[in-house]
């Protein structure tokens, strides 16, 4: 039985969407200002696994997320770089896909933009201020804590900032995620427009939010010089989605050049055992049984990748090959993909002189130059059409 933990009543409950089997969830994207941080791409992956686990169970999912192209922030980025909104905007939307491309996340359906929804939101205002919800002074219109009772029912607090980037004019969601940083004031804000506006109460069922990324024990921030970027991170994105998947979503993650090579060494090692299994075809319904319990257990991943190492240490057990797949249509990690190998070009070299001497018989040399690539890490393979070069790790 699925459970999430909601935090607008601070427990853990069975997941019931409104309508059967569908589910509408949203989550709060970036804003194209500049380059995504781990902390954005720790929630991005987050959800990415939690809306491929609702396929996995047969939801017939519908994923929004937004972006935020036009803000205060983009409009501030132009004018410090003497550009055009458009192109600030434009660039880190470029960006962004690229991230979103090397990290894995598949799982969106539609990504709203802001600037496709002005319409919807000027037309979200007026209903406001026709309902009385709001109202003006100086620099524009505020909503009126008086009119809302339950304001600060998902945070528990009572303070403001209207947030004027709510297009889901009247829609309904089962889940609304995003970090844990946009509990207050930013979700408490959708709570109480939406909620204004349709008259319609819950705006939403299930609100998920993902923990904090510190960086060597302290908070990651640009002005302590320790923010991190996806995009530094690119070339070893699956050791870092690792990473987060072997920490709850809830947890807070202390990110490290230390806990970074653990991950780099155990999803190679873990790489490396998969790729010798043989196929039996075969699954193994006890462990996939077990997985579906960690997973329905609020999505706990980190015991959820228990399971798989148990499986794979299991010397009894059928299926590993196909249910070790299984498990990864959910994690992502591309764990059965076979990797192009880089060859150093010295040992290319090496090799190319090794068939030159080959051909002219020349053996001795030819096993001098087969040790001279060994000692270099790499191993030749003789074929009828030539040679291949291996990693000794292989």
């Amino acid at each position: 039985m699925l459970k999430f933990y909601n935090t607008l009543t601070r427990k853990k409950e069975v997941f019931k969407p409104r309508s059967g089997k569908k589910v509408n969830m949203f989550v709060c994207g970036i804003t194209v200002h500049d380059y995504p941080h781990i902390g954005n791409g720790r929630t991005f992956v987050a959800f990415d696994v939690i809306a491929r686990y609702l396929r996995w169970k047969g939801y017939k999912l519908n994923y929004v997320q937004n972006i935020t192209d036009i803000d205060d922030k983009i409009i501030r980025k132009a004018q410090e770089n003497n550009s055009d909104w458009k192109k600030i905007k434009d660039k880190y939307e470029k960006v962004y896909f690229e991230d979103v491309k090397k990290f894995n996340i598949t799982s969106v359906d539609k990504y709203a933009k802001a600037t496709d929804y002005i319409k919807e939101i000027i037309s979200q205002v007026k209903r406001l201020i026709k309902k009385g919800y709001v109202y003006k002074i100086s620099d524009g219109w505020y909503f009126d804590l008086s009119k809302d009772k339950d304001y600060g029912k998902l945070a528990r607090r009572t303070t403001l900032e209207l947030n004027d980037a709510v297009s889901r004019i009247d829609e309904k969601y089962d889940i609304h995620g995003g970090g844990i940083d946009l509990i207050f004031p930013h979700h408490e804000a959708e709570i109480a427009q939406m909620e204004s506006i349709s008259g319609k109460k819950p705006f939403v069922k299930y609100w998920m939010h993902t923990g904090f990324i510190n960086i060597n024990e302290e908070k990651m921030s640009k002005s302590l010089g320790n923010f991190i970027t996806m995009r530094a991170l690119h070339e070893e994105a699956m050791v870092v989605r690792y990473l987060f998947i072997s920490n709850h979503y809830r947890n807070p993650i202390n990110f490290s050049n230390a806990k970074l090579e653990d991950a780099r060494n155990t999803y190679e090692r873990l790489k490396n055992i998969i790729s010798k299994l043989k196929d039996d075809k075969k699954t193994n319904k006890k462990y996939l049984q077990e997985f579906e319990n960690a997973m329905d257990d609020d999505i706990n991943t980190p015991e959820a990748v228990q399971v798989m190492w148990k499986l794979l240490r299991d010397e009894n057990a059928i299926g590993k090959l196909r249910t070790i797949k299984k498990f990864d249509e959910i994690f992502g990690l591309d764990l059965l993909k076979k990797e192009k190998i880089s060859i150093p070009s010295e040992v290319k070299k090496l090799a190319n002189e090794r068939e030159k001497a080959r051909k002219s018989k020349d053996w001795k040399k030819a096993d001098e130059l087969r040790e001279r690539i060994n000692k270099l890490g790499y191993v030749i393979q003789d074929t009828e059409r030539g040679f291949t070069i291996k990693n000794a790790k292989d």
